[in-house]
């Protein structure tokens, strides 16, 4: 785990940041497991600006297939603004499989 109360970078700020990694190694009758999330109070760069930004990425392997990955992607913020349009309160989430 990584936590960044405050960093200023070239390509923006954050503030209140935190990155998690973590990896569950199969057991006898399991998959493996990955889980990254990234979270966020605000991050700011000259383009757009997010609050209360959860990103999530969780992987799984596939036990029937050993070159297929299952994955889950999700996204939410409270909101974002840019110069081209705001947004309140957004999900989205992606699921599929990789090989």
């Amino acid at each position: 785990m990584g936590a960044a109360p405050g960093a200023e970078t070239p390509w923006g700020t954050v503030t209140g940041g935190k990155f998690v990694a973590s990896l569950i190694p199969d057991a006898s009758n399991e998959t493996s497991r990955v889980e990254l999330r990234l979270e966020a109070d605000e991050a700011r760069t000259r383009w757009a600006c997010i609050t209360n930004l959860q990103f999530t990425l969780r992987g799984s392997s596939d036990p029937d297939e050993t070159d297929v990955v299952r994955a889950q992607l999700t996204l939410s913020s409270d909101g974002a603004s840019s110069p081209w349009g705001d947004t309140r309160g957004s999900n989205c989430w992606v699921n599929g499989c990789m090989r």
